[in-house]
């Protein structure tokens, strides 16, 4: 349904200048939302006096109001069951959107209302307001959509909120100056950031993952209808949300992917202040540490280029000693996470880890202690040691060491004339 990359096409980058901060010239499904949706923000949540935001934030979405019943008839057993494929994916899910952000990044109006609230700062107040993020979503796959009092309802609630102080803020300080800019965090702003959470994550999933052959289109269908609800509920307009039919997200994100290239290869300075901070914050937070997430990165955009036919630069990392034999482990690594038993073995995880912030400091400040000490062995140790080994891997190919056992499993396979013909 999203995943066949020979559906896309790339605009010339050369025809749209994002330094601007206006919206791309989009010719598609995209071009109504960017036009009019960009001028416009959350009616109900921007009217509400500050202090009632402030409020509703600090209390977990107490005090906020609801918005009103969506303007179709929702399946809740169609909704039931996207979260339960989301929560089976909650592994791949994770280092899905983490991608989906890094690559988000290079936004221009994204990353400057995000270095305006202070995300370029420091790398573990960055990584914390990420976290919190993760714990955010996590909720709203867990709990139930259709009790406004659930835990899910009441954290979009409070995101929600969060979206419109940060709109306000952003607005104080003039960064969008021209009428083609619109506002901040506007209509448009908020459905790019739904295609993160939907098309770009089952993307992201599909490809690097490799469980195509599990998502098949009844539960794509599922996963996209969550989403259409989250993104009501968070203030996204029926009419600028980009996941309310298969058929208009599989349109609008075409449209919206056809400049991807344009995104990614102007990212300018804070889009690269951005990626640093969070490649930091993350590498000293979580287990797989800093070399990790760096070539996590590098590998983002060498699948890109692969799958895509692109030319995408990869300097920002590329230096790094030992980053290739990192990114090339990592290609072996990812498609684990989305076994069964070791996903639901890291959603448990999760889940003990979201349940002990909210319930239990001791436990998550324990929890924090050892993703730290993971940390340091896997950049002192772990990551090193892949290195040299595929070093050594390198160099032996590179003097021919290893043609006498290929050409051994040659003869093993194919026989003695398929081995005299190739030689």
């Amino acid at each position: 349904m999203l995943s066949d990359a020979k559906d896309f096409f790339f605009e010339d980058p050369s025809t749209w200048d994002q330094s601007t901060l206006d919206p791309p010239p989009y010719k598609g499904a995209m071009k109504d939302i960017a036009s009019t949706g960009v001028h416009k923000g959350d009616t109900l949540y921007d009217s509400l006096p500050t202090s009632v935001i402030m409020s509703g934030i600090h209390n977990k979405g107490i005090g906020l109001p609801d918005s009103d019943p969506p303007p179709w008839d929702v399946d809740w057993k169609q909704i039931q069951r996207g979260q339960q494929t989301w929560r089976d994916l909650l592994g791949p899910t994770s280092v899905s959107l983490s991608g989906a952000l890094l690559l988000g990044f290079s936004i221009h109006r994204f990353a400057e209302v995000l270095i305006l609230s202070g995300y370029a700062n420091s790398a573990d107040s960055n990584f914390m307001r990420y976290q919190a993020t993760a714990y955010h979503t996590q909720d709203w796959m867990r709990f139930a959509l259709n009790d406004t009092n659930s835990p899910a309802r009441m954290s979009i609630k409070q995101v929600r909120a969060m979206h419109s102080l940060a709109r306000r803020k952003t607005i104080s300080k003039n960064l969008f100056s021209s009428e083609s800019n619109g506002i901040p965090l506007s209509q448009y702003d908020l459905a790019e950031t739904l295609f993160a959470f939907s098309s770009v994550s089952i993307e992201i999933i599909n490809h690097v993952f490799n469980v195509s052959h599990q998502l098949t289109d009844p539960k794509k269908e599922d996963m996209i209808a969550v989403w259409r609800l989250i993104g009501y509920y968070l203030g996204i307009e029926d009419e600028y949300n980009v996941c309310n039919s298969v058929a208009f997200n599989k349109k609008c994100f075409a449209d919206w992917h056809s400049w991807s290239v344009a995104r990614i290869s102007t990212g300018g300075i804070s889009s690269k202040r951005l990626v640093e901070m969070t490649c930091e914050g993350f590498g000293r937070n979580l287990p797989a540490g800093k070399l990790y997430w760096k070539a996590f990165y590098v590998n983002l955009i060498e699948q890109y280029n692969v799958l895509y036919k692109c030319n995408l630069n990869t300097t920002m990392y590329s230096s790094g000693k030992g980053l290739t034999g990192v990114s090339r482990f990592i290609n072996f690594l990812l498609p684990l996470v989305a076994c069964g038993p070791v996903s639901r073995r890291i959603r448990d995880k999760l889940y003990i880890e979201r349940d002990a912030y909210y319930g239990d400091r001791t436990l998550f400040n324990r929890i924090q202690q050892k993703k730290k000490r993971a940390s340091r062995f896997s950049d002192v140790f772990l990551w090193p040691s892949v290195c040299m080994v595929y070093s050594l891997y390198e160099f032996m190919v590179s003097k021919k060491f290893m043609l006498v056992p290929s050409l051994l499993l040659l003869y093993h396979f194919l026989g003695p004339k398929a081995t005299a013909i190739s030689l």
